[in-house]
Order: structure tokens, then sequence, then C-alpha cells
């Protein structure tokens, strides 16, 4: 004698039941409210797989998203434009919160072991310890020639700022046609620079300036003072051309990732203009007329390490790494230009 077995009921037999236990109560002349508040009781025991299929489409759809970007870094021009914009939220952060001692950090999240056995007040006076004994500018100035690269690359792991006279012969041979140079390169003069700081240029009338444009505007004003960074990668590169890296430096300072032009002329102020450094390293350069520099110890040695503060004259070049904020006022008398070049290291 063969024993049928009945399959086991399945969720496809229920959601059938259902449908027509449904359409059995519409015959019968039940509401929608009617069937809803009837069948409520043993509806709610049955487990949703909508919120389940929500959380999936979610989780598909982010991935994919992150999918598309991570190939579109591959294209440099999308990749450029992405950092860019990373790098002004990263500024505008400054604001909320100082990361910039984060960046050279081993580790984001500190272990709680490693917390309780090192005092942190210790740990805060050590850093601000490279910096205490520096007071003036005359103490890290030296002359080009005398000094080689491994000298500076010591100075440097101590984050120690190192001002050189001399070393950039190559970026004022061009001088007094710095500008004219560049702008002779199209992709430089119709790229759109960011950051601007500028007493001829109002940020709130033009989102979106040409570099050829922005300068066109110094030529009606008898003094005026001019800030940007170079925010494309052709604009970079051009710039780096013609004010690359003094051949002192260390090998492992480079690539230079982002680039400044400080440019004014006779312009009286006695306020400093700050600088908005990101990378770890960084370039500054006097290729005409000078400018009064001010390196500021970062928030957690302030009190401890003293400001510097002195001049940087044409052919002088200072390096200095993420422990200092920087601020600059133009001389009053003068037509200056200056470069900064910022570099990852």
């Amino acid at each position: 004698m063969t024993v049928i077995r009945k399959s086991a009921y399945t969720f496809t037999d229920l959601n059938k039941d259902l449908n027509g236990f449904y359409q059995y109560l519409l015959d019968q002349n039940y509401s929608e409210k009617e069937i809803i508040k009837l069948t409520k009781p043993f509806i709610s025991k049955i487990p949703e797989k909508k919120s389940h299929s929500r959380l999936l489409y979610v989780f598909l759809s982010l991935s994919l998203t992150l999918s598309i970007i991570y190939v579109l870094t591959y294209w440099d021009t999308f990749y450029w434009n992405l950092t860019a914009l990373i790098r002004i939220f990263l500024i505008k952060m400054l604001n909320v919160y100082d990361w910039k001692h984060l960046k050279d950090a081993e580790c984001l999240i500190e272990k709680p072991s490693f917390t309780k056995s090192v005092n942190f007040d210790q740990n805060f006076s050590f850093q601000c310890d490279l910096c205490e004994s520096i007071k003036t500018f005359e103490e890290v100035t030296y002359d080009y020639g005398v000094k080689d690269n491994d000298f500076i690359e010591k100075l440097i792991q101590i984050d120690r700022p190192v001002k050189m006279n001399g070393g950039i012969e190559h970026w004022i041979r061009n001088d007094p046609n710095v500008i004219d140079v560049l702008l002779k390169e199209d992709e430089f003069a119709s790229s759109l620079p960011c950051k601007i700081n500028s007493n001829i240029h109002n940020n709130k009338d033009e989102d979106f300036v040409k570099v050829k444009s922005l300068i066109s505007k110094t030529m009606i004003f008898e003094n005026f003072f001019l800030q940007f960074q170079n925010c494309e990668k052709a604009a970079i590169r051009i710039f780096r051309n013609v004010t690359s890296r003094p051949s002192i430096l260390p090998d492992n300072l480079s690539p230079v990732t982002i680039s400044w032009l400080l440019w004014s002329k006779k312009y009286s102020t006695t306020r400093f203009k700050r600088i908005d450094l990101v990378e770890k390293y960084t370039v500054i350069g006097q290729i005409k007329g000078g400018i009064i520099l001010r390196l500021l110890p970062r928030k957690n040695c302030q009190g401890i390490c003293h400001i510097l503060e002195g001049p940087l004259l044409e052919n002088q070049f200072i390096v200095l790494t993420s422990l200092w904020d920087v601020e600059y006022r133009p001389f009053q008398e003068s037509e200056n230009l200056g470069a900064v070049l910022e570099i990852r290291g």
C-alpha cells in the first residue's frame, strides 16, 4: 500500500488562501476598513519581507554607487575634481574642528590600554618640545650652497622650518614676465582657480572665474592684492614648470599636489592674510618684492611655542611642516610676487 504524503504548506499556499479569503469578503460586501480590522490579528503575525527587501535595495544601490565612483577615480579629471572638493570640505571643517594634528597620526582611534598608560599632558608637551626653543627666523635661516639636502631633511623630520637665502633663481629668471609666461599657456589661463582672496574680486558675484579674467582685473587698479589656489591638474602642472621644486630639497619631499599664487602691488594693510594649507609639507618662495611671513604653532602648541615673524625677500624660500599655520602681509611700497607649493611627501 502506497502512502501519499501531502507536500508541506508553503508561503505560496498561504498567499493563495488569503487572496481567496479576501475575495470572499469583498463578495460579502465588506469594506476595506472592515477587512483590515477583521484580519489584523493573524496578518500581524506574518513576518514582513518588505523591510528586508528595502535594506537589500539600499545596500545594493550604495555598493553600486561606490563601485562607480571607484572606477571613475581612474579618470584624472574626475579624480582631481573629487579631491579638490574633499580638500575644500576639510578646510571648511577647520572652523569646527582642527583635524590637522591627525594627518600624521598612525592610529586615529586611541586604544584604552595605551591611553591609561600614558599621561595625556606628557604626550601633549612632547610634540611641542620640537618648537618651543625657536624664537626668531634668524635661528632657522641658512645660505644656499652651504647646507645640503641631508641637512634639510634632518630638520624637517623634527618639524623645524628651514629658510634659505637663494636657491630659486630658476623661479625669477622670467621676472618681470612670470605672469605673462603663465598666461601664454591656455590650460592655465582658462583654468578655474579656487580659494580666491582679493580686494578686486567679489566671490559672491562670480562663483566661477577664469585665471585670465581674474588677472585682467589687476590692470585697472594701482594697488591690489590677489591670492588664489590652482585647483585644476593642468594648471598645477604648468605652474610647477615655472616654479619647480628647489634642487636642494630631499627627494622624499614630492610630489607637489597644490600650488598658490600670491601677488600684490603697493597694497597697504595691517592685516595678515591666511593661507589654508592642507598637505604635510610646504615651500613658500618669493619671486619678486617681499612679504612679512608669520608662522603660528598649531593649536595644541599655542602658548608653548613662539610665533615666528620676519621678512621673506626675493630669491628666498622657506620649507615647513604641518606643525605650522601660515599668514603673511605684503610689502606696502612695492610689487610682490610669490608662490606656495604644497607637497604630499
